[in-house]
């Protein structure tokens, strides 16, 4: 039996995945088993699932589990637009031992990201998981910024973690810079990299307009 199924994705589809209120249209079939007197004894439904979620706007992306000493998994990038140096860098990781945890923590990243976003000291993050751990890299002017937007909803989570059986790990630093090295970007005209560590806007080569220089994380 044919099927096709139209919607709108306004729910997301786990912890930390807001919908993005995109449409659906996909096609599918059912097979129906019968062959008992009780009727119907067995439904199997196939349907493109890479189709469904690229269509609502999610990235499927096929990578391996392992492979030697490398794990794979996701990452993501939140910035400020910020395009200070960064003074420090703080670096952190949370063990899970299932999907589950992996989502509660998400849920906990999602809401300290938005604090980290709404302090005028932070640049950017980097976070993500691979294997069984969680991740974070986050860039920020000064320490008294990360101080301040840990002191959010950062604390719910730490909270958690020291109280609960959420997670058998975890680690945290902070990392000041031992050598920044200089910021280039290539010309979109000649294809010449310029230094624009000091926000050079006219390419040295062809005196080109360049791009707005890229923030440093």
């Amino acid at each position: 039996m044919e099927w096709v199924l139209n919607g709108t994705n306004t729910v997301g589809i786990k912890p930390g995945v807001v919908a993005t209120g995109k449409s659906l249209h996909l096609a599918g079939v059912d097979v129906l088993e019968a062959g008992s007197p009780l009727g119907m004894t067995r439904a199997r439904r196939y349907f493109d699932q890479k189709s469904m979620y690229e269509q609502i706007g999610m990235q499927a992306i096929v990578e391996p589990i392992s492979q030697g000493a490398a794990t794979f998994g996701y990452s993501k990038r939140a910035a400020s637009g910020n395009l200070a140096m960064p003074k420090i860098l703080a670096v952190t990781w949370i063990a899970f031992r299932d999907q589950w945890e992996l989502n509660r923590i998400r849920e906990h990243a999602a809401q300290i990201i938005q604090n980290f976003i709404e302090e005028p000291g932070f640049i950017s993050i980097v976070t993500g998981a691979a294997g069984s751990r969680a991740f974070t890299v986050t860039a920020w002017e000064d320490e008294d910024a990360l101080k301040r937007a840990l002191a959010k909803a950062h604390l719910n989570a730490k909270h958690e973690f020291q109280t609960t059986d959420l997670s058998p790990g975890v680690w945290t630093s902070i990392w000041t810079p031992h050598r920044i090295n200089r910021l280039w970007t290539k010309c979109s005209t000649c294809g010449q990299p310029n230094d624009q560590t000091n926000n050079r806007v006219d390419c040295s080569f062809c005196g080109a307009r360049l791009a707005e220089r890229q923030p440093y994380w």
